[in-house]
């Protein structure tokens, strides 16, 4: 599509936080969040209210056809407060919406499955992740996986190359179960052996039927969202994972630290532009919604 501007799409991993109202968010909202998002850069940049008014400023111009906000907080067990947040917020956005709720590792069965159902009073729930400390091994895991299978509902997986040869024991044990691997597997770096580590873990991961590649987040390891820093992660993961088990994120307002909207998708159209049209839109617009029942 040469006019940018009149593309229609899914924006699969957006966040909105309102720092201002809520102390949801401890490791942005404390005197020096640097220190916590160290690897990111200087967070500063995304320390900021960022609600639907800041959000459409972002996509002005592109036809969103559906959204899918994801959990954001730190604090411990605040999600439920934000799921519900956010779903009274994104009532009023316009368009399909999904939300990705999340739950804090370690929890009992019984806290794990009320805190499940507490963000499913929300008919728009459409998926829980952990942002941290998942052991695939515990029976934290498994109860997990279990109770969201039961529920129809999907795990959205943070996963570095380091955590994949773990994981695949459990997305076998739960083949039924929809897995989003979050941030395209969430590269450690840039350099050429974080790349090969990175795609060796990717591999893996693309061999379980059951797992979509949700392209997002990769201006956290890159700090640039221009093509030359983008296209390789991007047409790799798509290598892998096939474009019809591709779709894509923004991550926003993460990954506007690095760069506008417009950037992002402009260089991720780069990389998708070998793909055949009808590849292209189910990337940006059919993927994301069959994946998360848009």
């Amino acid at each position: 599509m040469s006019d940018t501007q009149k593309l229609e799409l899914v924006d699969a991993h957006f966040h909105l936080w309102d720092l201002s109202s809520h102390r949801w968010y401890p490791a942005m909202q404390e005197p020096a969040p640097g220190e916590t998002f160290e690897s990111l850069g200087d967070v500063t940049r995304m320390a900021r209210d960022f609600l639907l008014p800041e959000y459409r400023a972002e996509v002005e111009g592109y036809e969103l056809a559906g959204l899918v906000h994801v959990s954001a907080v730190t604090a411990p067990r605040l999600y439920i407060e934000e799921t519900a947040w956010a779903d009274s917020l994104l009532a009023e956005a316009g368009v399909p919406f999904g939300l990705v709720g999340a739950v804090d590792p370690g929890l009992s069965r019984a806290e794990l499955e009320a805190d499940i159902d507490a963000q499913a009073a929300s008919p728009r729930l459409r998926a829980i992740r952990v942002l941290a400390g998942l052991d695939p091994e515990s029976a934290f895991a498994a109860d997990l996986c279990e109770l969201l299978r039961e529920r129809g509902l999907r795990l959205d997986l943070v996963a570095h190359p380091g955590d994949a040869a773990g994981l695949r024991p459990l997305l076998e044990r739960f083949a039924d179960l929809d897995v989003v691997l979050e941030h395209a597997g969430w590269p450690d770096g840039t350099g050429a052996e974080d790349f090969a580590a990175w795609k060796r873990a990717v591999a893996g991961l693309a061999e379980h039927e059951n797992v979509t590649c949700k392209v997002s987040g990769l201006g956290m390891v890159t700090h640039s969202l221009a093509p030359e820093a983008l296209g390789l992660w991007v047409e790799t993961s798509l290598e892998l994972f096939g474009p019809e088990r591709c779709f894509f994120g923004s991550n926003f307002p993460v990954d506007a630290m690095y760069g506008t909207y417009g950037d992002l998708v402009a260089s991720i159209q780069a990389a998708t532009a070998v793909l055949a049209p009808a590849q292209q839109r189910a990337f940006f617009v059919e993927n994301a919604l069959r994946v998360y029942g848009l």
